[in-house]
């Protein structure tokens, strides 16, 4: 969570996270979450945050 907070400070920017199969990023969206991160969402898989943004 250091790493995080040193990388992004402003507790008011806008996070996206996808991992494998969308299992992790829930976990560590929570846990952002209970930092004190407004703008977390979770994408999910990472052929789910592709298929969101036309990636192939």
């Amino acid at each position: 969570m250091r790493e995080v907070s040193r990388l992004y400070p402003d507790k008011n920017t806008e996070l996206y996270l996808y991992d494998k199969t969308g299992g992790r990023s829930d976990i560590a969206k929570s846990a952002l979450e209970r930092e004190g991160y407004k703008n977390v969402h979770n994408e999910g898989s990472i052929n789910e945050a592709c298929e969101q943004r036309g990636i192939e």
